[in-house]
């Protein structure tokens, strides 16, 4: 009973002392990119225009698409699944077992 008392307590040791790391660490992060130091790295953002008086923003004008034909692909998946279809039916009608007569003298069978 002492034995298993020991393996219990040593991975509810362990356990807690792998909470308690990964939420230092946790916190050592957070505080880090909060800081200053962790955004001294970044550029400062500015606006690449000021005025926006004489800027005329036009939406990018994209070529017609044909139609895609997917009747071709349409038939394919359709052909695809009513094989997978067949080979489940065939998988099934051999996994049951065949019933065969048992052979008795003299009776004549069909």
């Amino acid at each position: 009973m002492g034995f298993i008392f020991k393996i219990v307590l040593a991975f509810g040791i362990g356990a807690g002392a792998m909470v308690g790391l990964q939420s230092m660490w946790l916190s050592q992060i957070k505080n880090y990119v909060l800081s200053d130091y962790g955004r001294r790295g970044l550029p400062e953002m500015k606006p690449v225009v000021t005025r926006f008086e004489g800027v005329k923003i036009t939406p990018p004008i994209f070529t017609p698409m044909a139609p895609i034909d997917t009747r071709a692909a349409q038939r394919a998946a359709i052909n695809a699944m009513g094989h997978q279809i067949y080979l489940q039916n065939r998988a099934a009608a051999n996994a049951v077992p065949i019933i065969r007569p048992i052979p008795v003298p003299g009776m004549r069978r069909y």
